[in-house]
């Protein structure tokens, strides 16, 4: 990590953290009273999302994708989920907290919803300021919605320069990338999974996520 004077705050992200087992004594061993932010976001979708990211490396080298059943239900055509498949074990977000919990106090850990992150970035965002401590700057105008990408930008910012055009600030093209077809049969099958795991996190954390919300709906109108 960079050095910091007093009163800087420094960050630094990585999606390998959370699920790697040596990290969270790694990181406590560097500091035990670091801050530690969490975006947490629907388990179906970030499988699916994962997935997308697979058909998009296989293509790039000219290879077919492979299905997507494969990755992620049991090989003996039954429909169960493979508990044990890395797009699955990704998203099994109890486990993997716990693991953190065991050398950080949960006030150090501060959970975004990453659904809410998507739909209403400067509320999520406002509560990541509060929890560092930090006065709030961020406002709703600071974000514009992108049809293009599918979620919130930055909004453009003043120009430091004559005749320079204002530009949104969007993340990178691995963002926002349209998710593949899969079958009804399969996110379903994702979704029955998940809720029994979904039910320990809000066990360990209190906190009730709106996936939950909507899937819980969705299993009552089936």
């Amino acid at each position: 990590m960079p050095l910091s004077r007093p009163g800087d705050v420094t960050l630094e992200k990585s999606p390998a953290y959370f699920v790697t087992e040596a990290a969270p004594a790694r990181v406590w061993r560097m500091n035990t009273s670091i801050q530690l932010i969490l975006i947490l976001r629907d388990p179906v979708d970030r499988v699916v999302s994962d997935y997308a990211q697979h058909v998009h490396r296989r293509v790039s080298k000219d290879l077919p994708p492979k299905p997507i059943e494969s990755l992620v239900l049991t090989r003996n055509g039954d429909g169960r989920v493979n508990s044990n498949a890395k797009m699955v074990q990704t998203s099994l977000y109890h486990r993997h907290l716990r693991r953190w919990l065991r050398y950080f106090k949960p006030d150090q850990i501060h959970l975004v919803d990453g659904d809410r992150l998507v739909s209403q970035p400067h509320s999520e965002l406002q509560q990541v300021e509060d929890f560092l401590g930090l006065k709030r700057h961020i406002r709703p105008e600071h974000f514009v919605f992108n049809a293009t990408k599918g979620f919130y930008c930055l909004a453009p910012s003043v120009s430091s320069g004559r005749g320079k055009k204002r530009r949104q600030r969007c993340l990178g093209s691995e963002k926002g990338r349209r998710h593949p077809s899969v079958a009804n049969s399969t996110l379903t099958a994702l979704r029955h999974f998940f809720a029994g795991h979904d039910e320990r996190l809000v066990q360990l954390t209190g906190r009730t996520f709106d996936w939950m919300r909507r899937n819980a709906q969705q299993f009552g109108e089936e």
